[in-house]
């Protein structure tokens, strides 16, 4: 955009991962945030900053220290993102920011609670690198996530409906496989699995529950590969005739709190990359797409299960929701947008 930016020279993500490490993060803590503050005012010396944009826990900086950016007209502004379920990791320093950047329109009364200021900065994708790619279609229906929540429930269901599903990331697979670029995971047909009950059927029902519950989850992991680097997610998007998300980010234990979902970068990824993208129910994902035209959603694994079979069948119909999402990406979900947009809202501060 023009803009210069100056990159904090020090590295901080121990910070961030370590956040609930109070002994380890009270050393580290005083470091940072002295590094920071000293480079931040030489660097303001030599030419004026006017904006300072950060990704930070509270366990990261002292709100004094963003103060003491702010008393020189510097607008400062704190981006993050999972603040309906997170929102802990934020709460000791959202108060010293001019903005509080969200992803999540809903996460906007804990931060009036606590007299912040919050500004919806939704994700996005840079087209530059989420793009479609000319390369064979290969898998029916794919994922590439992290195995949590009810996500292998829901795989489980899929596998039993017949759905030639295949996943890929951290804790599918209970061991080492490759299945990256140019890989495939390999299975055999659900029906060898299925044929193998026979051999239970004089069981008792709870025990044939449990030998199902085993077969599947020997052949979830046969259709299961290991995490893929950006370019290779990127690359299996072009290569599945249906790409899957999921909008839920706990598994519901908590029944005050239930399941929460939101949006995440996927939506916008995916889309970008002109996958035909079916996700989890979100409200404010029809915010920014129209649903069923540009992407699709469900709202339980039964609905899921249907609209798999329906789209499959679909050729034709796939690849205009296909183009309409991209199309929609292109239009309205670059981070060009976004900064253009937050730009515009300090300006008029």
């Amino acid at each position: 955009m023009g803009h210069d930016v100056i990159v904090c020279p020090f590295r901080f993500n121990d910070l961030l991962i370590c956040w609930n490490n109070e002994k380890y993060v009270q050393t580290r803590k005083d470091e940072f945030s002295a590094k920071l503050l000293d480079d931040f005012l030489n660097a303001h010396k030599q030419k004026p900053i006017d904006i300072f944009f950060s990704y930070f826990f509270k366990s990261c900086i002292y709100p004094d220290v963003v103060r003491e950016i702010s008393r020189r007209g510097i607008v400062t502004i704190n981006f993050s993102c999972n603040d309906l379920h997170q929102f802990y990791l934020v709460d000791g320093i959202a108060d010293a920011f001019d903005i509080c950047a969200t992803s999540i329109k809903s996460a906007f009364p804990f931060f009036k609670a606590i007299n912040a200021k919050p500004y919806h900065f939704q994700m996005a994708a840079n087209p530059n690198f989420y793009k479609p790619y000319n390369v064979p279609i290969e898998y029916d229906v794919t994922f590439v996530g992290q195995k949590y929540s009810n996500r292998a429930e829901y795989m489980y269901f899929l596998l039993k409906g017949g759905i030639d599903v295949r996943v890929w990331g951290p804790g599918w697979t209970s061991f080492d496989r490759p299945g990256g670029e140019g890989g495939r995971v390999g299975h055999s047909p659900l029906k060898t699995y299925v044929a193998k009950l026979l051999d239970f059927k004089n069981l008792p029902k709870r025990l044939i529950r449990k030998a199902k519950s085993k077969i599947y989850e020997k052949y979830l992991n046969d259709v299961s590969g290991n995490s893929l680097s950006d370019e290779e997610v990127v690359k299996l998007f072009s290569r599945s005739r249906i790409s899957l998300g999921f909008s839920v980010v706990n598994d519901g234990s908590d029944k005050e709190k239930g399941s929460n979902t939101h949006l995440r970068l996927r939506d916008f990824e995916a889309p970008m990359s002109r996958a035909f993208y079916v996700t989890g129910f979100c409200e404010e994902l029809a915010d920014h797409y129209v649903l069923d035209r540009e992407v699709v959603c469900y709202m339980s694994k039964e609905e899921l299960l249907d609209k798999l079979e329906f789209y499959l069948k679909q050729p034709n119909l796939r690849e205009s929701i296909r183009d309409a999402g991209h199309q929609r990406a292109l239009n309205d979900h670059t981070w060009l947008k976004r900064y253009q947009n937050l730009f515009m809202f300090v300006k008029g501060m």
